[in-house]
């Protein structure tokens, strides 16, 4: 019955050996980051030090916490001749938490059809084009089946639109 227990448990861990060796080619080493991203990274955040990279859909992307840990960012770049032209996305996830957010969205919010529902994300989405700059809240409204996203203005904090939450990741080329 030993002989069994040790040759199972030796067999398991002789099969995990390995994975052990595979690298993730979604976390690349700092060094592996292109330099125009790196610099464009350091230009536009130049507080922040040893962000999290990763590599996702073609861009790297810079991962970091503010607001004593309570906010998460999250910086999109793409390769480029000049590291001006690098910078792509910037997401600033709040979680539920508007007391985070600008106060003006949440008196925007208050003010639609969907004040009551439950509260489930917001997110502001940040681009080099700040026409292009949105609020995310993705809301459970309590009448209806699927969460929804509710886009405003990342300007003057309106309400634009309410759309089907398909859970898609959000990337600099989404278009809402």
């Amino acid at each position: 019955m030993n002989f069994k227990l040790i040759l199972i448990g030796m067999t398991a861990f002789a099969a995990t050996l390995p994975l052990a060796g595979c690298d993730d080619d979604d976390d690349p080493a700092i060094s592996s980051v292109p330099s125009v991203c790196k610099e464009a990274f350091q230009t536009k955040y130049p507080q922040v030090t040893n962000p999290k990279w990763e590599k996702e859909r073609g861009y790297y992307t810079a991962e970091w916490y503010e607001a004593a840990g309570l906010t998460e960012k999250e910086a999109w770049f793409k390769l480029a001749e000049q590291a001006t032209d690098s910078w792509a996305m910037t997401e600033t996830d709040y979680g539920k938490n508007f007391y985070l957010a600008p106060a003006g969205l949440n008196t925007s919010f208050d003010k639609t059809e969907y004040r009551t529902a439950k509260v489930d994300d917001i997110s502001f989405y940040e681009y080099p084009q700040t026409e292009k700059d949105v609020y995310v809240i993705e809301v459970t409204p309590a009448d209806r089946t699927g969460d929804l996203l509710l886009i405003f203005s990342g300007q003057d904090y309106t309400f634009v639109k309410a759309i089907p939450d398909t859970d898609a990741d959000v990337t600099p080329d989404t278009v809402f």
